[in-house]
């Protein structure tokens, strides 16, 4: 992939900036939408690419008969509407400040080299205190339009922000991602919730983990707090198998003032949060500082823990990630301060080698089909540069979202942008077969990839409601969906055997755990003959059927069968024993039997799949 950088430097007026491109030198450019004070149309043109309709609801700093002129708004009769063509009309604003005519043949000569399958690699970079002297680091300048096309169609952005660098330059190897998502449902009003994604966002990445690339690690008990976060990381500093590869942080993002006086009679709730133009504190008059990026985890309580950019760094200082990504309005904003590290994802950036957040907010439906996407491109040995801009166009509404995500990157190990070196079960270094890490030392939800790895077959066996039949499953499996039941449901698993077999029934609930359900006191047998099999047995007297509790999302079970009795001595051997063997939850030494069980022994492996709802 072919790179262009541009180095953008402010001149002391605000409004002016240099811009120094790679092998042409340097050119004097304006920034548009600014007059070099309060830039209020600036901030203007910012809250018009925030929307998501193109009804115009009027601000008070709004000067609309400039908004029409410059082709932000329409006027019909008395109302005013965004203009269909607002994101063009921007971005050619910001393509010619950022593209002088000077220098846009540097640009056309770096395309005309790139080939038709390439995309080439534009890097913004600004130093950090440049917010002092001038706005740049708020524009978007990955909306810029050449008047026939936005150039992201065929260049990918990434931001840099230029300070001493002390990362590694290597690639990750790694054989799976490890991924820590964090899902807040916090908001900025007390004993309120937003409705939290997690199970959606967990549905996404969990088709990553198909392909055996990828897997969720299970780091909290209860709350998502902050301090559990720590807790994790910390304890688990010499266990490089329980460390993230990605760090996934989705929830509330704000930009605000926070009042820092302890003794203030609001100190601990919500309300010592102010917009940036507030001065002074409403409750203690203390004067209030630079504003910050904030992230809105849960505390145990479940109310909002206002976590800032600083905190948040030092968090993943302790976990090194290779990649944060952040799915929270306001994540990529700096403003009003010495440096633009009061920014969430500028702050992380100084910690990590790449950052993938927003200034803007991004709806509900394409932040799940970006994160989706983004995980697949990922697993699938993409670079982060290419997946992010793959799961930007697969979003819900990607004609006026896909500018949103932006990629902060500092990764110098390889300018495409790939963090990580995925090593193949049949991967070779210097002609022989690597060992890369012995399944001895894999984690369960490793295992459990490894062995879903070996499923032949869904047709014959299905986990379902006690009023559901077949039929209905066949249906879903027709139609490619998911099934969904309700927390509640009372369910049974049902099998047709087409032969004498005996059965091994596990299952990974959606905390992450894996469970051995049969052969256990469910059952009052080892070995079934041909027909359908179900557990619980129906006569069962304490438990006929199982109820789905626990959290919402997607829950796995794989049903192993085989003629001849497994050789796992973990198992109950004769029936005898089945009524003392409660079901029980599997570490990493029996799931390790099993898969080489599996490999080694005649026996079929069948799986099934259904999402927890409300």
């Amino acid at each position: 992939m072919k790179k262009l950088k541009l180095y953008l430097s402010p001149i002391n007026d605000g409004i002016k900036f240099r811009i120094n491109a790679d092998k042409y030198g340097e050119i004097e450019s304006s920034l548009p939408f600014s007059d070099g004070n309060e830039d209020a149309k600036l901030f203007t043109v910012l809250n018009a690419l925030n929307t998501f309709n193109l009804k115009y609801e009027h601000r008070l700093n709004d000067d609309k008969d400039w908004m029409v002129e410059e082709g932000i708004l329409l006027k019909d009769n008395d109302e005013y509407f965004f203009h269909e063509k607002i994101r063009e009309n921007i971005g050619r604003k910001i393509y010619k400040a950022l593209f002088p005519e000077e220098i846009r043949e540097t640009l056309y000569s770096k395309l005309g080299a790139t080939r038709s399958e390439e995309d080439l690699h534009i890097q913004i970079q600004y130093y950090a205190d440049a917010i002092t002297k001038s706005r740049l680091p708020l524009y978007p300048w990955q909306i810029a339009h050449n008047g026939a096309y936005f150039l992201a169609e065929r260049v990918n952005f990434s931001y840099l922000v230029a300070h001493r660098n002390t990362l590694p330059v290597v690639k990750k190897k790694v054989e799976q991602l490890k991924i820590l998502l964090i899902s807040s449902s916090a908001s900025e009003k007390d004993n309120q919730k937003l409705l939290s994604k997690e199970s959606k966002i967990i549905n996404g990445i969990r088709k990553a983990e198909e392909k055996g690339r990828a897997y969720l690690l299970n780091w909290y008990k209860s709350n998502q707090t902050y301090k559990q976060l720590t807790t994790y990381l910390t304890e688990n500093l010499d266990q490089n198998k329980k460390l993230p590869d990605v760090i996934h942080f989705d929830g509330h993002g704000i930009f605000k003032k926070q009042c820092k006086n302890p003794s203030c009679p609001k100190n601990g709730t919500s309300e010592i949060y102010y917009h940036r133009n507030q001065s002074r504190c409403k409750f203690c008059d203390t004067p209030l500082g630079n504003p910050s990026g904030f992230l809105l985890f849960e505390n145990e309580e479940g109310n909002p823990d206002y976590i800032s950019a600083e905190r948040f760094t030092r968090a993943l200082e302790i976990g090194k990630p290779k990649l944060v990504v952040i799915t929270a309005c306001k994540s990529a904003l700096a403003h009003q301060s010495e440096s633009v590290f009061n920014g969430i994802a500028q702050s992380v950036l100084r910690v990590v080698p790449a950052v993938v957040a927003t200034s803007f907010n991004i709806s509900e439906d394409s932040t799940i089909d970006f994160v989706e996407h983004l995980y697949r491109s990922l697993c699938a040995k993409q670079s982060l540069l290419k997946s992010v801009k793959l799961a930007s166009r697969m979003m819900r509404y990607s004609n006026y979202e896909w500018y949103r995500p932006v990629i902060f990157l500092r990764h110098d190990g390889d300018e495409d942008g790939y963090l990580f070196d995925f090593i193949d079960d049949d991967s070779k270094i210097d002609g022989h077969k690597q060992d890369y890490k012995s399944e001895s030392e894999l984690e369960p939800q490793q295992l459990w990839l490894r062995i879903s790895k070996q499923i032949s077959s869904t047709n014959n066996f299905s986990v379902r409601p006690l009023e559901i039949k077949v039929a209905d499953i066949k249906l879903y499996r027709k139609k490619k969906m998911l099934p969904e039941y309700p927390l509640g449901t009372r369910m049974r698993c049902y099998l047709q055997l087409e032969k004498p077999s005996y059965v091994i029934l596990i299952s990974k609930f959606t905390s992450g755990t894996i469970w051995c359900i049969s052969p256990t006191s469910l059952v009052f047998k080892n070995y079934h003959q041909k027909g359908e099999f179900v557990c619980p047995d129906p006569k069962h007297d304490e438990c006929p059927y199982f109820e789905l509790e626990g959290d919402l999302g997607v829950e796995e079970w794989i049903a192993i069968t085989s003629f001849r009795k497994p050789k796992l001595n973990w198992l109950p051997q004769d029936d005898s024993e089945l009524s003392k063997q409660d079901p029980m939850e599997l570490s990493s030494s029996e799931l390790n039997d099993l898969l080489n069980y599996v490999r080694n022994e005649d026996c079929e492996v069948m799986g099934f799949r259904y999402q927890i709802t409300v």
